[in-house]
């Protein structure tokens, strides 16, 4: 039974909380009710009760109902939040990360899958601030059910009515049938990770063209924050190796304690000098570049006849870190492929993986709309030295963290994936 938290908010759309209650019953969901204050106006405790079979939590932390980490227990609980009727002022709340209330502490609390399902008027919806923060929460991986056009409270028709509760629940469906195909769910999915130190490098980096200019590859850091997040949240120790980083990601890298910063190249090689030696495992999603350019002193002038920019190839850090690693310790490696077909990129891969000496690859395929560094949502596929594959269709980076650790958990845990992969003799073994 799909356990689902509703907390229903204080639009005018709350009055049709029963409603969605009943459906997501009926769907054969185990539901518990959060109602606040401003949407206890619109219906009520008991209505919602009646439906539910449960008693409505209060949305008041102080309550007396509440033990000192029912948030904690209710944000564990659940399968999926879904915010119902949500109004202007809760996406602002989410979007900041506040938790005022009993229903936010369990949001910022979760590991579970977001549902926000808006109503409000259409200049609301539509004012740029709004807008701003709906792709600040898409960007973290919430789903947004609505709105839709209709005739709104106020009398004024537009963008702005609530989503109706068949178009909830083939959203939950969708994304927790995802969620319910992997075997992984569970205290112990990412169990060969508990005991050691991580080190997940994260971000882009840039190169000078001269003393003001510079170039920088693509890589929001989405992916990599989203499996430190996960990660952490199994208790396990990670370090963040973080380079430039969207403003969505950078804005929550002040819940880890421990993270080094990058901009440059060498600032990136120099950091995992110092920090690999003491790490177990290393998941290299940074986007490291393969070229720097040798940049030309001073500014150069716009009018200059002839610009020739010349570059220098960089050395493999994730094969110079297999090199000189212990026995004991793992290396994870990502690549982005450019192919003509999904086949060509895994071979390219593949051979990747041989040449560098990494444990395993984690690759996805560039060009493709509505995946890669830029979005939330991305496909990939988990390839071992043997060849063997897992591949992971389209999700949102939440749910592919998740379920590429577990499959990375069980891989290193099994018989015979102990030993070390071999090393390229052809590499420097310093970094």
């Amino acid at each position: 039974m799909t356990r689902i938290l509703l907390g229903v908010t204080g639009s005018i759309a709350a009055y049709r909380a029963p409603d969605m209650t009943k459906a997501l019953v009926a769907a054969g969901c185990d539901v518990q009710v959060v109602l606040t204050h401003s949407a206890a106006q619109f219906t009520t405790p008991k209505t919602l009760e009646t439906f539910s079979g449960k008693r409505v939590l209060s949305n008041d932390p102080w309550d007396p109902s509440h033990l000192g980490t029912d948030h904690i227990r209710h944000a564990r609980w659940a399968d999926a939040f879904v915010v119902y009727g949500a109004t202007a002022n809760i996406i602002a709340k989410l979007a900041a990360g506040l938790c005022d209330d009993f229903l936010t502490m369990q949001i910022l609390a979760t590991r579970a899958p977001v549902f926000v399902v808006p109503a409000m008027n259409v200049e609301m919806w539509e004012n740029p601030v709004t807008q701003e923060n709906v792709r600040k929460l898409q960007m973290r991986g919430y789903v947004f059910v609505g709105p839709i056009e209709g005739v709104l409270a106020c009398g004024e028709k537009g963008l702005g009515h609530v989503a109706s509760s068949e178009a909830v629940l083939q959203a939950l469906e969708l994304k927790l049938k995802l969620r319910s195909a992997d075997s992984f769910v569970g205290a112990n999915r990412f169990s060969y990770f508990t005991s050691k130190k991580v080190l997940i490098s994260l971000g882009s980096m840039k190169t000078d063209i001269d003393d003001v200019r510079f170039i920088q590859n693509k890589s929001s850091g989405l992916m990599g924050l989203e499996m430190a997040k996960a990660l952490q949240g199994a208790g396990v120790e990670v370090h963040l190796l973080a380079g430039l980083l969207s403003p969505a990601v950078e804005n929550q890298l002040s819940t880890f304690s421990s993270v080094t910063r990058f901009q440059s190249y060498s600032e990136y090689r120099e950091s995992l000098v110092r920090i690999w030696p003491s790490c177990d495992v290393f998941f290299s999603l940074a986007a490291v570049l393969d070229f720097v350019l040798l940049p030309r002193s001073g500014k150069i002038e716009r009018g200059t006849a002839e610009l020739t920019l010349q570059l220098q190839a960089t050395q493999d850090l994730v094969a110079a870190c297999v090199a000189q690693k212990k026995s004991t310790q793992r290396v994870i490696a990502f690549s982005l492929e450019s192919g003509a077909t999904w086949k060509e990129c895994l071979e390219r891969a593949h051979k990747k993986l041989l040449k560098k000496g990494a444990d395993l690859i984690v690759v996805n395929r560039s060009g493709l709309s509505g995946q890669g560094p830029d979005s939330n949502e991305n496909a990939a596929c988990l390839m071992s030295p043997s060849s063997s594959l897992q591949e992971f269709p389209l999700s949102t980076k939440r749910v592919l963290s998740e379920r590429l650790l577990a499959a990375a958990s069980s891989y290193l845990e099994a018989p015979g994936n102990q030993l070390n992969a071999k090393k390229n003799k052809d590499l420097s073994p310093n970094l």
